[in-house]
């Protein structure tokens, strides 16, 4: 049976066993897909409960959360998205991520003039449009499933974790790397290899421009860090719920001094 592209809230994809995939940019049209994929992995999960309690009751206020998380990543010149569809059919999302270059050096330069003049003035203007659209969006339909406080605790947890382990000051040979925004795959092809390929990519990139590559797992993405070689540097400043395992993490390129 062909896999049912992830176009409707109701419709999850159906693997097919020879089944095999490709990395590829994401488009504009690509994000629907990618923000109901995200739904899809992370809606049951106790971090999401914790944040998003009644996230369960509005599933289409979810997916509009997530789709406009995206979008402002997508824009920014230093991001790299990227999605893994099915080989037999590329506009079928079963997987992507979203990964950022940040620092000062010759390489974190090089890769957003990369993009090229107009690129990157065509991402500012979709910046201001896609902030003028949320900005009514949101003030016309109301967020009806975030936990204000439990956000709050949420994001300054996060500045905490930044200066524990990725302020450059502190870390000058952190500072010089690609960071892992998110890696989203599909509940019904997860541990078939897709969140290990669009790893790879940043991984080969990150090998070339001879920088770290460092991102904060879940509990069950450590297991597939761990596997790739990524070593832990700590333990998240806030845990939420009661679940041992991951943290922040940093994966190293061969034959970079990292003391």
């Amino acid at each position: 049976m062909r896999p049912v592209p992830i176009q409707d809230v109701g419709l999850p994809l159906k693997p097919s066993p020879s089944a095999t995939f490709l990395v590829r940019p994401a488009t504009l049209a690509d994000i629907h897909q990618m923000a109901v994929n995200h739904n899809y992995a992370f809606g049951n999960t106790l971090i999401q409960q914790f944040l998003a309690p009644k996230a369960h009751l509005f599933v289409d206020d979810q997916i509009r959360i997530h789709k406009q998380n995206i979008c402002n990543g997508y824009v920014k010149p230093n991001n790299l998205s990227l999605v893994a569809c099915l080989f037999s059919e590329p506009s079928a999302v079963v997987g992507y991520a979203q990964f950022f270059r940040v620092g000062t050096d010759q390489g974190a330069r090089e890769y957003v003039a990369s993009r090229g003049v107009l690129i990157r003035a065509w991402l500012f203007l979709l910046s201001y449009f896609f902030w003028i659209t949320f900005s009514i969006s949101n003030f016309v339909w109301k967020d009806r499933i975030t936990s204000e406080d439990n956000m709050a605790r949420f994001k300054t947890a996060v500045r905490l974790d930044y200066e524990n382990y990725w302020n450059p000051e502190t870390f000058p040979s952190r500072r010089d790397r690609w960071a892992t925004a998110s890696l989203i795959v599909h509940p019904e092809y997860q541990g078939k290899g897709v969140g290990k390929l669009l790893m790879r990519e940043i991984m080969a990139l990150a090998q070339r421009e001879r920088v770290p590559v460092g991102l904060t797992a879940s509990p069950h993405g450590e297991i597939l860090y761990r596997k790739l070689g990524f070593e832990k540097l700590g333990d998240y400043s806030l845990r939420v719920v009661d679940e041992l395992g991951g943290g922040s993490f940093m994966w190293w390129p061969e034959g970079v001094d990292h003391s």
